[in-house]
């Protein structure tokens, strides 16, 4: 008899074939007491496995450059990083010398506080690089104890990987020609594996709770990427309905190859700046795979990812990396957002430490009560800009005097640029998320101030509704087409236009295909949207006037419900989106 288990969607398609179960490593490590002599001999075993990780970690790195390319091999350059990472080696030492710890104790102890630190945040960001320092961390007790890492690369026939928690060196060995889909129990929409996933167009779902332990190896199992669920020992009929929907997915799927590079313009000539979200920067290369013109939001906060983000980035750090990505994209342009760490933790003298969840000291309150850390961004990116095609954003401005707090920052980090005689970009594009209600209400008061307004809609929506979207409790009431978010969106846009300033959207409202058409109606310039997207709204764009969108719009806007909202706006784009009906 056939079971269902739930999660959630992270990558389209549908996959049916042999589970293959990624066992990891079994049993606990034990505390052992050791003696004065054998402290040194303990630090030399674990210098030795350190070294033997690192030269693991450059070979699955050189693998992975040539079968799925440079930019996500740069994955493993993180993970290197976090090998070398001076804290943990340091604490580790002292476990051992001042604890008499046995060297693989004493090495878990260390990095399990750091991931217990990331794994107790609400940020999702953060809570999925706790995966990569695990990925480390096996590595180096498989060293350490002897025993052998799950290898994946020596697969010799198509399988749906199902795993606990798939860690990034693990996904990067798995030949993709074998590679049917993936399901974990643990992990979210923007773990590394889930980027891979996207990169190498196979379907995936991630938090399918006690998955991997009810799933044996071979056994036959569905992966549906568009409800996000598995179907184990699926039963003739679920085969041949999922057979069904996995063929006009595909069909569908490549019909928008074509996409790929024509400009995203409705029917009638208005074009839309339609471009990309991205986190990483091995993710510039699919940037323009996918056919983004640009990116609309890079999160910048991968560069704090470290041991609690106790050494902060420096100034060179910034710059390089934005730099990379901005190379990578030209002349198209790269929005990057300055550091917005979440409500759940604030940083003071280089440490993550816990905050009133939310509506407490983070993003613009953070960087302008920690002006060195802010500073320092601002001189990268500045340095950055030298490329012509970088542009600075403010997060969680609330109000005026922020803004205005955060321009003469900017403006004094110009200052010091100059008197150093240092090349920077003097004519930079500035502007804002409006992600706070009182920013809504007041973007006519805003708009004059910058070069450009983008809304993140999840924090809108979950502000506006006082529903906190990563409580369970509370999620049926979290819905970005509530129509008080509508509304607020016209307010931001009708603003903008008032003033000359441009509005994009990057939340991910503007990554729903069936939001886009009210989107288009209510006035916006451009989106942002998820990578694995793009293509899909690019067709809904191209296949619609502007007079046709505003139509939706005007409609949507008299609507009392997000139910009636959701409703309307499927029934409108069923046309454009064959896959609603999967």
């Amino acid at each position: 008899m056939s079971r269902v288990f739930e999660g959630i969607s992270a990558s389209l398609g549908v996959a049916i074939g042999p589970a293959y179960v990624v066992a990891g490593r079994k049993g606990k490590v034990e505390r052992v007491s050791i003696a004065s002599e054998a402290v040194e001999p303990e630090i030399a075993r674990f210098k030795g496995a350190l070294e033997a990780t690192r030269r693991d970690l450059h070979e699955i790195r050189e693998n992975a450059a040539r079968a799925v390319g440079l930019e996500y091999a740069r994955i493993i350059d993180s993970h290197i990083l976090l090998l070398e990472d001076p804290e943990v080696v340091v604490r580790t030492e002292e476990r051992i010398r001042d604890g008499r710890e046995n060297v693989d104790y004493a090495y878990v102890k260390v990095t399990q506080a750091i991931i217990n630190n990331f794994e107790s945040l609400d940020d999702a960001y953060f809570k999925e690089r706790s995966t990569d320092i695990l990925d480390v961390r096996e590595r180096v007790l498989h060293h350490l104890l002897g025993t052998k890492p799950e290898v994946l690369s020596q697969l010799d026939g198509p399988v749906v990987v199902i795993a606990e928690r798939l860690t990034p060196s693990l996904a990067l060995r798995i030949p993709r020609k074998f590679l049917l889909g993936l399901a974990t129990d643990r992990g979210g929409r923007g773990s590394h594996a889930v980027l891979l996933a996207r990169s190498m167009e196979v379907p995936a779902v991630v938090g399918v709770q006690q998955l991997a332990e009810n799933v044996a190896f071979g056994q036959p199992v569905i992966l549906d990427g568009h409800g996000g669920r598995v179907i184990v020992d699926p039963d003739e009929e679920q085969i041949a309905e999922f057979t069904g929907k996995r063929e006009r997915f595909t069909a569908f799927f490549h019909g928008l190859e074509s996409l790929r590079d024509l400009p995203a313009v409705t029917k009638d000539g208005q074009h839309i700046d339609l471009a990309a979200n991205i986190e990483y920067p091995e993710e510039s290369e699919a940037v323009i795979s996918h056919g983004a013109q640009g990116v609309g939001l890079y999160r910048s906060e991968f560069l704090l990812v470290g041991s609690g983000a106790q050494t902060m980035p420096t100034e060179e750090d910034h710059r390089k990396a934005y730099e990379h990505v901005a190379r990578a994209i030209a002349p198209n342009p790269v929005t990057i957002r300055t550091f917005d760490v979440g409500g759940d933790k604030a940083m003071r003298e280089g440490r993550i430490i816990g905050e009133n969840p939310f509506l407490g000291y983070r993003a613009i309150r953070l960087c302008l009560g920690a002006p060195k850390l802010f500073r320092t961004q601002l001189r990268g990116l500045l340095r950055a800009a030298v490329s012509g095609n970088v542009k600075i954003m403010f997060p969680f401005i609330s109000g005026l005097q922020e803004l205005q707090d955060a321009k003469a920052v900017l403006e004094d980090v110009k200052d010091e640029l100059r008197g150093e005689d240092v090349p920077f970009t003097e004519d930079i594009d500035v502007g804002i998320m409006i992600e706070v209600p009182s920013a809504a209400v007041m973007a006519d008061v805003l708009a004059p101030e910058v070069d450009f307004f983008s809304v993140g809609t999840n924090d809108l929506t979950q502000y506006t509704i006082a529903a906190d979207r990563n409580n369970e409790l509370v999620d049926y009431l979290y819905e970005p087409l509530h129509p008080a978010v509508i509304r607020l969106l016209k307010t931001v846009v009708d603003a903008g236009k008032a003033h000359g300033t441009e509005v994009g959207i990057c939340g991910e409202l503007a990554s729903d295909p069936v939001a886009t058409a009210l989107l288009l109606g209510l006035g916006f310039d451009g989106l942002s949207t998820n990578l694995m997207v793009v293509s899909e709204i690019k067709k809904v764009i191209r296949s619609l006037t502007t007079a046709q969108a505003r139509e939706i719009s005007d409609h949507v806007l008299t609507l009392p419900s997000a139910s009636l909202t959701r409703a309307f706006l499927t029934d409108a784009a069923r046309e454009n989106l064959p896959w609603l009906e999967i």
